[in-house]
């Protein structure tokens, strides 16, 4: 019941509400591996990518390391993760600077 109301909440854009869901639903069963694949999405819904790579690692290692919804939300995360990364490096060029380079 928590996970199939955790995925509905996510859908509906309930946010905090799908994550207090999955944590409840875990909380209650904590082996149930789709309870965990809810907290992973409802994490990268929040934008937590570290919290959701860390959920999705723990499914991988140690409940199901086939599960594909898990090894996909890892592969997800360690994307935002690494654009997160370099956003701010790109953040540091001025772009007037740069501009000013380029004569037209």
């Amino acid at each position: 019941l928590l996970s199939n109301r955790s995925a509905a909440n996510l859908k509906a854009s309930n946010k905090s509400k799908s994550l207090a869901d999955a944590k409840a639903c875990i909380a209650s069963n904590p082996k149930f591996v789709k309870g965990h694949t809810r907290l992973g999405a409802s994490q990268q819904s929040l934008g937590r990518w570290r919290d959701a790579k860390e959920t999705f690692r723990h499914v991988l290692t140690n409940l199901d390391r086939n599960n594909p919804v898990a090894k996909k939300g890892f592969e997800d995360c360690e994307i935002m993760i690494t654009n997160e990364e370099k956003a701010p490096e790109e953040a540091e060029v001025d772009p007037k600077k740069e501009d000013s380079m380029n004569p037209e």
